[in-house]
């Protein structure tokens, strides 16, 4: 029995030895934090310094434009437009419908009889249609191949 606590006595110490060796480490690990120091910062010092003297500089004189006046050119006068003789058509079929629009598409509001003479007004842009005037009091659309035109197709707008 006797060696039995030899043992365990051994042990105990052994345990007692790491432990205070740990600890040990860790007394060693730790130091002490330094205490801030506190260091004044200098502050800059307003020092007056007399105010600066104004010297003349003279400046020299801007030049300055003088307009040279322009001579007048002559404006050009639009010619003024020559009044034609408004254009004028024929009917060339024996009855002719007149519409209200250019096309077929478009309701007949007259008729005119082969020979009649129109005034024309206007074209379509496909230049089939001729608008002319006057059919009743009012204004109207008959095919160009219906008429007989006096003039040049091209002139009329």
């Amino acid at each position: 029995m006797g060696n039995k606590r030899v043992h365990l006595l051994m042990f105990l110490l052994l345990v007692l030895i790491l432990s205070l060796g740990c600890t040990a480490v860790q007394f060693v690990a730790r130091r002490p934090t330094p205490t801030p120091t506190f260091t004044k910062t200098l502050r800059p010092t307003f020092t007056p310094t007399p105010p600066a003297t104004p010297t003349f500089t003279p400046v020299p004189p801007t030049p300055t434009f003088t307009p040279v006046p322009a001579t007048p050119t002559p404006t050009p006068v639009p010619p003024t437009p020559t009044p034609s003789a408004p254009q004028t058509a024929i009917v060339n079929a024996a009855k002719v419908n007149v519409r209200s629009g250019p096309g077929t598409v478009y309701p007949v509001i007259g008729q005119v009889t082969a020979g009649t003479q129109l005034q024309i007004k206007a074209r379509n842009q496909a230049g089939d249609w001729i608008k002319v005037c006057c059919v009743g009091g009012k204004e109207g659309w008959i095919a160009a191949s219906l008429l007989n035109i006096q003039g040049e197709i091209a002139a009329i707008n």
